[in-house]
């Protein structure tokens, strides 16, 4: 059920005999929130879809433009009806990013991936690359990295990675 202002709407997920409303938001009020916080800088992507054997070129696209954060935050959505929503906040590096678009395993656990297959939905290829201040060393910028996850998670009611 879409919200009055069209900007999320509720999916109900469940898990383990239990089912809860879960309100996910769409991309362009995701975006749209994010560009209001002046430290942040997010830009939508185009990931390829994957392909067996894995191909590492496929995030060819995802450059770090300024070559400075080597951590960047990102948000995985999902299309209902034309429509995309965010359903995991994740964060992963530049060098070897981990946005995995792997079909469901045997006995998956991953919430968000046990509810697109219930739902037959699937993820779309759209991320939000999210990045934020230049950090003076590795280890601070992991963990800015970390701080907007836990904070785009709470926010838009996204699921871990």
């Amino acid at each position: 059920m879409k919200n009055e202002n069209n900007c999320s709407e509720i999916f109900k997920i469940k898990k383990s005999g239990l089912e809860l409303d879960f309100e996910f938001f769409t991309l362009n009020y995701i975006k749209t929130e994010l560009e209001k916080i002046g430290y942040l800088s997010v830009r939508e992507v185009q990931v390829d879809p994957p392909s067996k054997p894995r191909n590492p070129k496929r995030f060819a696209k995802l450059r770090n433009r300024d070559n400075t954060n080597k951590y960047f935050t990102y948000i995985k959505f999902f299309e209902k009806d034309g429509e995309k929503y965010g359903i995991v906040g994740g964060k992963t590096n530049y060098f070897t990013p981990d946005i995995d678009y792997d079909c469901s395993e045997e006995n998956e656990t991953r919430l968000s991936r046990c509810f697109l297959a219930e739902n037959k939905l699937k993820y779309s290829h759209t991320i939000l690359v999210i990045d934020h201040n230049k950090c003076s060393n590795y280890i601070e910028d992991e963990a800015q990295s970390l701080f907007i996850e836990t904070y785009i998670q709470r926010l838009f009611n996204l699921l871990n990675s």
